[in-house]
């Protein structure tokens, strides 16, 4: 560790996660220059020297390196901060930090932090090191002094370091943004304030609660500022492709630094099934967040329309501070006391409710050009074709709970429309989304996916309806049926048997069976080596919740319920509660490499995956056993049997001796 570091974490009393992420800072910041060199030359070093030492890759979306810090509340990710901005102040010269907050709440926060008499003050322990910064806000940014004077900015001398801290809601170049000032021409500096930030060539911007600016208005916004360098602080990072070092909450209470949380939950649970209870806990957070955001919105006068509410619920993903983040940013940009639907889907970034609903009526009347028109205007627009499909999972999804008696959150009369599609349609809808969005999320052109899966989805034809007279002929044939059946019942005897007629073939759904013989191989292999058998299982088992962790999205979904239960050098077995899942597995194209370096990293091997049901599992597991118990019973009456034929009768008398 460098001298630096040590120095810094003596001086401010750092905790043992804080002065090792801020290592990893110097071990990156040694070795590049963010002033100077490609974002991928960056992202190459931060790949060498990152704590997992694994793939780091900025999000395509953001135009500056940024590194992730993935810490569980309650580490001191404001104290890890302030100590970064002072080692870049210290190490590389840069003397600008754009600190940005995701609502009021935490900006107020960071502001009374900023400030030296705070018992928790952000530079803590370096005051005598560094003086005091200067820190500019939503409220004093007026005050910041440059002038515009003989066709260039002039900058009267300051602190060495200075702080600007904003809430994200009020950095916007919205329409809707009526009185704040940050992106306004003023004639005193020949710009706005936001160009004057973004003319610094040492700007850091510092996101708290990284995850919440992954929307693409905020992304818009922050790179407008054209920072060096992004320092991300989150307990729940949107991706772990850029996470430099992680801290999660169960090391943090096994090593002292958190209390135990404590958990609650629900009673009588008696009789429900693993989906009954998943589903269980995704209304009961939906019901709490929505309640909970309703309460505000009433304590503080705001009317609001009732998908608004929704959105941000959802966007929240169960985190009820995320939720308020994501309300304060919704709320700076309404006018007047309502909250918009609209204005809920530009904060998250989500796809209207209305194009969705126009997107699936085209679909299913199997009118592509129609389908087409509504995700060209989407992807104009601005919008995310990845999150356009993730959105669309979210709606078929809500169809089917509709459908079989679940709570309708839609109040569109095309979501009702919608609901006359069949459930084996909306099923084949939903894996070819899935499909899709795996193939997208590897692609430098998810516009071409989406619209290939626009026309697939289209062409999926609904169960025919029979006509009138066929139904008719059908009960009649149903009541000759029963009419027989009960003539033969009166006779008593089996008649004569007869060719049946030929029925029209009903149709069932596919269920998925794995390849049994690979299976019995995996678990052959198992018998001749237990030892080796046992230690791949517990290398995979052990590392199975960092590689579920890893993935986001549907590829986390779907292996919810799975777990490895065989594994050699070459294969693994995983058994999934749930068969559609194992068969939807099997399908993906990329698993393997969706897998290959999350385990190799994790568990130290690679083997190719194979996915079983639960309940096959068991039975082929049952039959293996069966025949192993089998074949040790015939070698033991073989070995038994060293009495001639028609001598047994001597058996009690002869006695065997080996050589």
């Amino acid at each position: 560790m460098a001298d630096i570091v040590t120095k810094i974490g003596y001086a401010m009393s750092l905790r043992k996660p804080q002065q090792e992420a801020l290592s990893y800072l110097d071990a990156i910041s040694t070795h590049c220059d963010y002033k100077k060199d490609s974002k991928a030359v960056i992202e190459a070093v931060a790949t060498e020297h990152c704590e997992k030492q694994c793939k780091i890759k900025v999000d395509d979306k953001f135009d500056f390196p940024s590194f992730c810090y993935a810490m569980a509340t309650g580490i001191g990710k404001t104290r890890l901060m302030g100590a970064c901005i002072y080692y870049l102040y210290k190490t590389k010269g840069y003397r600008h930090f754009f600190i940005l907050a995701p609502g009021n709440t935490i900006y107020e926060k960071l502001r009374k932090e900023s400030n030296p008499n705070h018992p928790k003050y952000i530079f803590k322990g370096l005051e005598t090191e560094m003086g005091r910064p200067k820190v500019y806000d939503g409220e004093n940014y007026d005050s910041y002094p440059v002038r515009y004077e003989q066709m260039s900015l002039q900058f009267e001398k300051g602190s060495e370091i200075e702080l600007f801290i904003f809430n994200i809601g009020k950095i916007f170049n919205s329409k809707t943004d009526s009185q704040f000032n940050f992106h306004k021409f003023k004639e005193t500096l020949g710009m706005s304030f936001a160009e004057v930030l973004s003319s610094f060539d040492d700007l850091v911007i510092c996101m708290d609660e990284a995850h919440r600016y992954y929307a693409p208005a905020s992304m818009k916004a922050i790179n407008f500022l054209k920072p060096v360098l992004g320092l991300e602080f989150t307990a729940t990072p949107k991706s772990t492709n850029n996470v430099i070092y992680a801290y999660d909450l169960a090391r943090g209470a096994v090593e002292g630094y958190l209390k135990t949380p404590v958990v609650m939950g629900r009673s009588n649970m008696a009789g429900y099934s693993a989906e009954d209870i998943e589903e269980m806990k995704i209304r009961d957070g939906l019901t709490l967040l929505t309640a909970h955001i309703h309460h505000i919105l009433e304590k503080e006068n705001i009317s609001s329309e009732p998908d608004a509410v929704e959105i941000i619920a959802r966007r929240a993903e169960g985190g009820m501070r995320d939720a308020l983040s994501i309300l304060d940013q919704a709320l700076s940009l309404t006018q007047g006391n309502a909250l918009t639907t609209a204005i809920s889907e530009e904060i998250t970034g989500t796809i209207s409710l209305s194009a969705l609903d126009d997107y699936v009526a085209a679909l299913s009347q199997q009118d592509v050009s129609k389908a087409l028109d509504s995700l060209n205007l989407l992807f104009e627009n601005g919008k995310s074709m990845i999150r356009f499909v993730t959105d669309l999972l979210q709606y078929l999804r809500d169809l089917l709970v509709v459908q079989t008696g679940g709570e309708n959150t839609h109040h569109s009369p095309v979501f009702m429309d919608n609901l006359a599609l069949s459930q084996e349609s909306l099923f084949e809808m939903i894996r070819i989304a899935t499909v899709s969005l795996a193939d997208m999320k590897a692609s430098l052109q998810p516009k071409i996916y989406a619209e290939m899966m626009t026309i697939r989805l289209a062409e999926i034809k609904p169960e025919p309806v029979l006509s009138g007279a066929v139904e008719s002929e059908i009960s009649a044939l149903r009541q000759e049926v029963a009419r027989l059946k009960q003539e033969l019942a009166n006779v008593g005897t089996v008649p004569k048997q007869v060719t049946p007629v030929p029925s029209r073939p009903t149709t069932s759904k596919t269920v998925y069976r794995v390849d049994r013989n690979k299976v019995q191989a995996i678990l052959q292999e198992a018998v001749e080596n237990p030892e080796l058998a046992r230690q791949n299982l517990i290398r995979l088992q052990n590392a199975w919740g960092e590689v579920i962790e890893s993935l986001a999205g549907p590829d986390k979904a779907l292996l919810v319920g799975s777990q490895p239960v065989a594994a050699n050098e070459h294969h693994a077995i995983l058994a999934f509660e749930s068969n559609f899942n194992a068969g939807q597995t099997m399908k993906r194209d990329n698993l393997n490499t969706m897998f290959g370096n999350i385990l190799s990293q994790a568990a130290g091997f690679s083997p190719e995956i194979l996915a079983i049901s639960l309940e096959e599992w068991k039975e082929v597991r049952a039959a293996f056993s069966a025949r192993n118990k089998s074949s040790q019973a015939d070698q033991e009456v073989e070995e038994e049997s060293l009495i001639p034929e028609g001598f047994e009768f001597l058996a009690d008398k002869v006695m065997v001796e080996e050589d």
